[in-house]
């Protein structure tokens, strides 16, 4: 379940004047990103009315791509999705290799650097924006943002 705090909820309803029960709702239907519940509110992407609606028609997607299915091979289109979804993991495993090994190349060059007593300077993380807000919200040690 996600994370939703009573100041993600206090912030939606004032950002967007809604209801309380209405704003739990949309940062439920949002995994509790209160970023993404605002913009969808104020761009209307998301209406109100159609909450239970949007709601059904979000959880049957995710029940889609979750549910347990014979593997049958005889069928094309099986082995059609079975190739995608294999793709798609050995892309990511491929990506996440590669990036492993550019931090490990990293860390060899600045412990040779060290070992001949040159100066390094100090690793930092590079994270964007969304990765920063996803992994403060994971500790709930933010829980606000900024109302313009």
């Amino acid at each position: 379940m996600s994370n939703i705090t009573d100041a993600d909820v206090s912030i939606l309803m004032n950002q967007c004047g809604i209801n309380q029960d209405n704003a739990r709702e949309v940062l439920l239907l949002n995994g509790g990103n209160l970023v993404k519940s605002i913009i969808e509110l104020e761009s209307g992407e998301l209406k109100l009315e159609k909450l239970d609606e949007i709601k059904k028609e979000r959880n049957k997607v995710e029940e889609e791509e979750t549910l347990d299915f014979e593997v049958d091979t005889s069928k094309q289109e099986n082995l059609v999705k079975y190739r995608e979804i294999v793709d798609s993991k050995d892309e990511i495993y491929n990506r996440n290799k590669i990036e492993r090994e550019k931090r490990d190349v990293a860390k060899r060059e600045r412990e040779e650097k060290m070992a001949r007593g040159e100066e390094v300077e100090e690793e930092k993380p590079e994270f964007s924006a969304e990765e920063l807000y996803a992994i403060k919200r994971g500790t709930n040690s933010f829980n606000s943002i900024r109302v313009l």
